[in-house]
């Protein structure tokens, strides 16, 4: 009885302590974003994929004022603002769908636990705006104000 108590007490110590390790490391992964200088409430964590931060693209919808439609069939996800097409992404696929091109981007889109991620480059592409990240801070900062104009690479129209 008492050997089944020690164990008991074991086994609870041993998850107490890798969950506490599990938690730390998911607070390392927490990043702040700024847009247009004022900082976003959020709990996002990235996941790193090639050397490259990736953030869930549910947050870029639900900030941006855009509606984000998603097709399980083909794991893409299509960003539209009042009724118009903004960009898309695909799940393993090099382009993202702007103004209905394909334009290329570095790192593809991933699915970990189910939300897709996405470059923080990748999202300057679809948003066209500037958005920089700071890697000692965790910090990312969107510059909704002033348009970039990227140059379209491998470029394919879709009617």
């Amino acid at each position: 009885m008492r050997t089944k108590r020690i164990l008991a007490l074991l086994v609870a110590t041993v998850i107490s302590v890798a969950s506490l390790g599990m938690t730390a490391m998911a607070d390392s992964n927490k990043i702040s974003i700024k847009v247009d200088g004022k900082k976003v409430n959020t709990d996002l964590a990235y996941v790193s994929e090639e050397g490259r931060m990736m953030i869930p693209i549910s947050f870029v919808a639900k900030e941006m004022g855009m509606e984000l439609d998603w097709d399980q069939d083909s794991k893409a996800a299509t960003f539209t603002k009042k009724g118009h097409h903004v960009f898309s992404y695909m799940e393993g696929y090099e382009y993202a769908t702007i103004a209905g091109y394909d334009n290329w981007i570095e790192t593809k889109p991933v699915i970990k636990d189910g939300r897709m991620y996405i470059s923080v480059r990748s999202l300057g592409i679809g948003l066209m705006r500037n958005v920089d990240r700071d890697e000692k801070t965790k910090t990312i900062s969107i510059n909704m104000r002033d348009p970039v104009i990227y140059r379209i690479t491998k470029a394919t129209h879709h009617n």
